[in-house]
């Protein structure tokens, strides 16, 4: 599945590929584009084998629980926009 992370440093990470720092304002739209090459290259599978498009629209959320609702929210809009509308939501604490 994909999987989002968002540390307590506000790094943000795609599988195991950093893509960068909310505080730089160039991050978000790499982010964008990852997801949106994920989802297309799934997309374009399922299609291929006949499968429901629907089902997989899945997306794994971590998230630091230091982390504030608007850096939250932020990240999950740009998810909705490439096309995840399922998800799950995972809250990290400290170790």
């Amino acid at each position: 599945g994909r999987i989002l992370k968002l540390n307590a440093n506000r790094n943000i990470f795609v599988n195991v590929d950093v893509i960068g720092n909310m505080n730089n304002p160039n991050t978000f739209p790499k982010v964008r584009s990852k997801l949106s090459e994920i989802y297309k290259e799934k997309i374009l599978k399922l299609q291929a084998k006949g499968g429901d498009v629907k089902k997989d629209q899945l997306i794994n959320f971590v998230f630091d629980r230091s982390l504030k609702f608007k850096d939250i929210d932020k990240i999950m809009n740009v998810t909705s926009d490439v096309g995840y509308s399922k998800y799950k939501l995972i809250i990290q604490a400290e170790e």
